[in-house]
C-alpha cells in the first residue's frame, strides 16, 4: 500500500534549537543542526497548487508535513526562518570569497547568474520573483523572463532568496 504523507496524523512544536514532531505513533526530536534541507512541494488538489514542505534530514531521512495541516505554511516558513539563519552566513562566506554557489539548475558567482543555458552578470538582473511553482529571474531591459526554475527542484530555496536579496542591495 502507498504511502500518502498528507494524510497521516502529524503535529509538532518548533523550540529555539529543534523541532519535536509526532507522526502517526512516531514521535522524534530533530535538532537543527540535523536539518539538511527544506524543500517547498506543490501538490494539485482538484485542479489548484497547494503547496507543502520536505524536510530532508542529514542522515537522509525526511519529515514531510501533510498538505492537510492548518499551519502547513506557518510551519514551512517557521523551519525556513531557521534553515536561513543557520546556512546563509556560509554561502554568504563562500559568496564573497569568490567562490561559485550551485542549486539544482543554477550557478552563482561574484560575477553572474547562470543556469545550463543563460548567464546573466548581477548588473543586468533587474529582479526576482518566487511563486508557489516558480522562481523567474528577469533581465534589465527584458519583457520575458531569463531564468525560471520550478521551486520543488531547488532545496533550501529560503537560503537563494536570501542571498539573491542580499547580493541585489550590495550590486
Amino acid at each position: 500500500m502507498a504511502s500518502c504523507p498528507w494524510l497521516i496524523p502529524f503535529s509538532h512544536f518548533l523550540g529555539n534549537s529543534c523541532i519535536l514532531y509526532r507522526e502517526g505513533r512516531k514521535r522524534q526530536i530533530v535538532a537543527w543542526e540535523q536539518v539538511r534541507f527544506i524543500q517547498r512541494q506543490v501538490a494539485y488538489i482538484w485542479g489548484k497548487p497547494q503547496g507543502f514542505y520536505l524536510v530532508q534530514l542529514v542522515d537522509g531521512s525526511q519529515i514531510a508535513p501533510g498538505l492537510l495541516i492548518a499551519d502547513i505554511e506557518e510551519l514551512g516558513d517557521a523551519i525556513e526562518q531557521e534553515m536561513t539563519r543557520l546556512f546563509l552566513p556560509t554561502f554568504l562566506a563562500d559568496y564573497e570569497a569568490g567562490k561559485p554557489l550551485v542549486f539544482p539548475g543554477l550557478c552563482i558567482t561574484n560575477q553572474y547568474i547562470s543556469s545550463s543555458e543563460e548567464k546573466i552578470p548581477w548588473i543586468q538582473v533587474e529582479q526576482f520573483e518566487v511563486s508557489s511553482e516558480k522562481l523567474v529571474i528577469s533581465e534589465r531591459g527584458s519583457s520575458q523572463a531569463r531564468l525560471s526554475l520550478p521551486v520543488q527542484q531547488i532545496p533550501n530555496l529560503c537560503v537563494l532568496l536570501a542571498l539573491l536579496e542580499h547580493i541585489g542591495k550590495h550590486v
